[in-house]
């Protein structure tokens, strides 16, 4: 079968590339033929924007996402707009959305409706697997919601990241979405990126929105444990701030399969900590909290998550190791529903 993906990739973020990755796998893994949308978030028009983004091109920061890219996202020709989306449609016998915040009308914005597929023709088949809302409350103004309900209306099967994003689907659009997990978190392996790896004395930070009474934890609480600070997403800049040099996607993963103890505020940090049973805590102060919230509750280990860096230095979660015979029951249950979802579909 032929599945044609739209998600949020090609935005040099490691959660977002591994999702993309992740569901990929899983639908080659299924025996389907996969390409991923090359429709992205934003568009640089005007000849200053894509100067600088031909620029961009050049660094050691893109060329390794592009590595990545080139070689793990079998993709279709890059798209600008949905009036080119529906003018010259990929033929495929399933539409697919998802993962990620793709229903999240703050990240999608201008184009929210074309991430609920309305460039897909009337006859063809539209599913959604995991397709993340990111927050527990609708705030959408009224006439974009009853748009968005009419597109829903035309999926066969929909599936929902959050069981918050499952509650919303029910309260305002009467849907019946099943709850699955992350892509990322249907595989307990990703050595086909990483190579072999090996237990090493690190302490990794996975740092998102930066600062640095973060950072100061992390470092005193690694010297504390005798481990060895690892910042898991250093940045070199120039133009501006614009990054010049970052660590790759294998890199990135391969950090986090070899820490000793993994301290981040990002969901794809914690899936990954979990997907390598690491000791770790989350610290995440926003309104997107409940992405990380529905999983932790999921697998019984909501108590790693902390509002700000205080909580967590009165909690000391390094003290509590997290006992993943429990969390590991758990995630087989849950990695079977979305398996079983994915076969459906």
């Amino acid at each position: 079968m032929k599945v044609l993906l739209l998600t949020i990739w090609h935005v040099a973020n490691y959660g977002a590339e591994m999702q993309t990755y992740a569901t990929v796998k899983a639908l080659r893994k299924l025996g389907h033929e996969v390409l991923v949308l090359d429709y992205r978030l934003t568009e640089n028009h005007g000849i200053k924007a894509r100067l600088i983004e031909s620029l961009i091109h050049f660094t050691p920061a893109y060329r390794k996402f592009n590595a990545f890219w080139s070689k793990n996202i079998p993709s279709t020709k890059h798209y600008k707009d949905a009036i080119e989306l529906r003018h010259n449609l990929p033929d495929a016998d399933v539409y697919m959305v998802g993962s990620d915040q793709v229903w999240n009308p703050a990240i999608t914005k201008d184009r929210c409706l074309d991430y609920f597929l309305s460039f897909v023709p009337e006859h063809k088949r539209r599913v959604a697997y995991a397709s993340s809302i990111g927050v527990s409350e609708w705030t959408t103004d009224r006439t974009l919601t009853t748009e968005i309900a009419t597109q829903l209306s035309k999926f066969e099967m929909i599936s929902c990241r959050e069981s918050d994003g499952v509650k919303v689907l029910k309260d305002i659009f009467d849907i019946d979405a099943v709850h699955v997990v992350d892509p990322t978190l249907l595989f307990a392996d990703y050595s086909e990126l990483t190579g072999n790896t090996r237990q090493k004395q690190t302490f990794v930070y996975y740092p998102l929105f930066g600062g640095k009474e973060m950072e100061d934890l992390c470092k005193s609480t690694a010297s504390k444990l005798g481990l060895r600070y690892v910042n898991n997403n250093p940045q070199k800049t120039w133009l501006r701030g614009r990054t010049w040099n970052r660590l790759s996607v294998q890199e990135w993963l391969r950090n986090l399969a070899e820490a000793e103890f993994v301290a981040t505020q990002s969901f794809h940090g914690t899936a990954f900590s979990i997907i390598n049973n690491k000791q770790f805590f989350t610290v995440y102060n926003g309104s997107k909290v409940s992405r990380i919230a529905n999983l932790l509750d999921a697998l019984g280990i909501r108590e790693r998550l902390f509002p700000t860096v205080e909580a967590a230095l009165d909690a000391r979660p390094w003290e509590t190791p997290i006992n993943y015979d429990e969390v590991n029951t758990r995630l087989h249950l849950l990695r079977k529903t979305s398996w079983d979802f994915l076969k459906r579909i």
